[in-house]
């Protein structure tokens, strides 16, 4: 068959109910899909078409992406008859075929409420490097509440804007490198995973054929202004290295020379919260990375090890220690002040919880004395610094020679001049404006008191 869903419709129980049946729903649809998508196929004519099925396949998502519930109403028949009436005499590129990879599902035909159940399915190329700890942004422990779909108290609206960002730039960093090297952007849309590990998928941003005739996996990505320097020179963020080598692993194709990964700087545009679209200009940075089999091997290992400890037997993983992303982590899918105000107050027994409390006071403590010693140190600072301002006597700078002439220490008390709205008056005289523009954020703070 050309289009293939491969997703078992016995769904595993250790799925939290958040996901379960939405989950099982999708993946009822998507195979509902796919038969109506060969049954078509077989149907219909295409005369004179050289890549009958993959003349068909664009045509067919043209038709979902007009309206994906009109297709599902669609018989197989309609479907056959709009694809023959749509077709234009313009043959599509055929695909390439991957023997060492299986498919998953064709990401063509799903949405992106679609997509956010499908994901669960196993672990994507962005989250190899969680696995790796390799990741600046998500934990072990927070990957296990993602995977086994636990619901979100507070949404992540960054995560959301920086999806939405990625595939509104994805097609034109792909054009653009293609046209730097005079590669020849190759169709896919399948989603893959490894026959090696089952639950270590690929959804690739697209494969090149390079003037050689060589095929590369091509990643795109963007990136706030500001971020540049991670990507000069040879320099590129190790936790997308980790996604680029999964995509290699999975594909685990001899023809496949390494991976390109590019990058254009941007500037988000929102309205009211929302993501509207990005500015960007001619800047472009791209980096090339080899195969290394025994990194995607291990790959391979680590990521089967998290699912089958960790996912198919609902251990939750250890915290990271990472004090800001376990919080963070926390704050999401944990029940808080932020999510219910109302949660009334906990029971807990303190003779099972007296060692973690006391933890808490040893450590506040020496805490305290840490940032005493650090104030004191502070003001000793800036009694040294007021010192030497008065010894500038009002100039910008000031050069401290030895007595041999010599330049041992510049100071310098540059003036800085910085624009700023006032929102006190903003409130005042432009009340209306006001309201459009005021932000309000929540946060929680803790506090505790010995009896």
């Amino acid at each position: 068959m050309y289009f293939e869903c491969n997703i078992d419709e016995n769904i595993p129980q250790f799925y939290h109910p958040n996901i379960y049946r939405k989950l099982k729903d999708t993946v009822t649809l998507v195979h509902e899909r796919t038969d109506k998508l060969n049954q078509a196929l077989s149907l219909c004519k295409l005369k004179g078409c050289a890549t009958r099925e993959a003349t068909f396949a664009r045509i067919a998502k043209t038709v979902f992406d007009f309206s994906d519930r009109k297709f599902d109403a669609m018989t197989a028949k309609e479907l056959s008859r709009a694809a023959d009436l749509l077709y234009d005499g313009n043959d599509a590129e055929p695909r390439v075929e991957w023997p060492n990879a299986e498919v998953v599902f064709d990401t063509a035909f799903v949405t992106t409420k679609d997509w956010e159940a499908l994901r669960h399915i196993g672990i994507g190329g962005s989250d190899s490097a969680v696995v790796m700890g390799l990741s600046p942004y998500q934990t072990e422990e927070g990957l296990w509440y993602e995977k086994t779909g636990y619901p979100e108290y507070v949404k992540d609206e960054d995560r959301n804007a920086i999806f939405a960002r990625g595939h509104f730039i994805e097609p034109v960093v792909i054009r653009t490198f293609a046209g730097l090297v005079g590669a020849k952007v190759l169709p896919e849309t399948r989603m893959f995973r490894s026959r090696k590990n089952p639950n270590m998928t690929a959804n690739i941003d697209g494969i090149l054929q390079m003037p050689s005739g060589n095929l590369a996996v091509f990643e795109a990505k963007t990136a706030v202004r500001g971020k540049e320097g991670e990507w000069m020179g040879r320099r590129i963020p190790v936790y997308y290295v980790c996604q680029c080598h999964q995509y290699m692993a999975v594909l685990d194709d001899p023809r496949i020379e390494g991976a390109y990964i590019g990058m254009i700087p941007v500037a988000d545009v929102t309205l009211d919260g929302t993501y509207i679209g990005s500015a960007y200009n001619d800047d472009f940075y791209h980096h090339f990375i080899e195969r290394d089999p025994v990194f995607e091997e291990e790959l391979v290992y680590t990521e089967k090890l998290f699912w089958d400890t960790y996912i198919v037997n609902g251990i939750k993983p250890e915290r990271s220690r990472n004090a800001q992303l376990d919080k963070t982590v926390a704050m999401r899918y944990q029940p808080s002040p932020l999510s219910d105000p109302a949660i009334q107050p906990a029971e807990l027994a303190y003779d099972e919880w007296k060692t973690r409390l006391d933890c808490l006071v040893a450590a506040d403590k020496a805490f305290s004395q840490v940032k005493k010693q650090l104030d004191q140190l502070d003001a000793a600072r800036e009694n040294a610094k007021l010192e030497v301002l008065d010894a500038l006597q009002g100039a910008q700078q000031g050069i401290f020679r030895d007595t041999g002439g010599n330049v041992k220490m510049t100071v310098k008390n540059c003036l800085v001049t910085k624009t700023s709205p006032d929102s006190k008056k903003l409130k005042e005289f432009f009340p209306e404006a006001w309201e459009a523009v005021k932000k309000e954020s929540s946060y929680t703070k803790f506090s505790y008191r010995m009896s």
